[in-house]
């Protein structure tokens, strides 16, 4: 019990962690996933292929540093994005154990709480990719799992200026089985995505977001998301 403690406080703190650290921590947390399988797993296991749409609602938190100009003064502010997430997985099945690419994408108005921009206010569009090790034990109706997304995607536009930046996320999740089918099922799944996005200058060489004639600067900005849908995983044996 002690092990699963001293795991779960350092997930607490994986925000404060390094890219370094977090991928060697990520791999521990996979690799924990996937020997921990091989207690449940019997002599003889089946491989195949996997796919899972799924569709749901994320709410999102976003902390970050407002600095406008070359102002030294910067004001910690934070906006929640939010909009309904179309996403799937794919990959391959060996026993409990997946091993899935991982795609989603959501859209969200953009409006930022306290700060009125002076320009048309467009859509905040995100995308994510990465690859997820997923745990099914046998006979429970239930999965856990764990992901890496290497490309972490926002897309802002405003008024007639596009910009964006790309960051990095670990995520973490669960599902449970609601309606068992014959080579497929219904679940209702949950999930924690944690994006770093570092400093986010809102200029390029079309233009700029300007507050009273000063470029608008996101420093270190960081996204917590709780996703929620329902996905229909299929499993598709190998003859």
């Amino acid at each position: 019990m002690e092990m699963f403690k001293t795991l779960w406080d350092k997930l607490q703190n994986t925000n404060q962690l390094s890219k370094p650290r977090k991928k060697f921590l990520l791999l521990k947390v996979a690799s924990f996933v996937i020997f921990g399988s091989l207690i449940f797993t019997p002599t003889k296991v089946k491989a195949g292929l996997f796919l899972e749409p799924y569709l749901g609602y994320g709410l999102g938190a976003q902390e970050y540093s407002l600095k406008s100009g070359s102002s030294p003064q910067s004001v910690s502010s934070y906006s929640a994005p939010n909009g309904i997430t179309i996403g799937a997985r794919a990959g391959w099945s060996l026993g409990p154990v997946y091993v899935a690419g991982d795609y989603s994408t959501y859209s969200w108005d953009g409006s930022i709480p306290g700060v009125t921009l002076n320009a048309t206010m467009g859509a905040w569009t995100f995308s994510s990719m990465g690859v997820t090790a997923i745990f099914s034990p046998p006979v429970l109706p239930l999965r856990v799992w764990v992901g890496y997304q290497f490309s972490e995607k926002l897309t802002q536009k405003y008024g007639s200026n596009e910009f964006s930046k790309t960051g990095t996320a670990l995520k973490f999740g669960g599902s449970f089985t609601v309606l068992p089918l014959v080579m497929a099922s219904l679940t209702v799944n949950v999930e924690y995505i944690m994006a770093n996005y570092g400093d986010f200058t809102l200029s390029n060489d079309q233009g700029s977001v300007n507050i009273e004639g000063n470029t608008l600067t996101f420093g270190d900005l960081k996204q917590n998301t709780v996703l929620i849908s329902i996905g229909l995983p299929f499993d598709i044996p190998f003859t």
